[in-house]
């Protein structure tokens, strides 16, 4: 599917996009325990942790796939 600049999916993809990156900073911000206490919940604490760690690695290997792509193409 080819999303064109300004269509009605690009935009909505946009949004969506926006509304991850914020979700997943909150994750980052629950994830450091100077923020937020979670040591009465020690599951939830690490299952946020995980969610995080999973999200950096996968924005790594994506900023990597993009890296080598520009590379390919250069």
């Amino acid at each position: 599917m080819t999303l064109t600049c300004g269509s009605g999916d690009w935009h909505r993809r946009q949004r969506e996009a926006g509304i991850v990156h914020r979700l997943l900073g909150l994750t980052g911000y629950a994830a450091n325990p100077r923020n937020i206490g979670l040591s009465d919940l020690p599951d939830l604490a690490d299952a946020i942790f995980d969610l995080h760690n999973d999200s950096q690695q996968a924005a790594a290997a994506h900023r990597w796939a993009e890296d080598a792509q520009r590379c390919r193409m250069a």
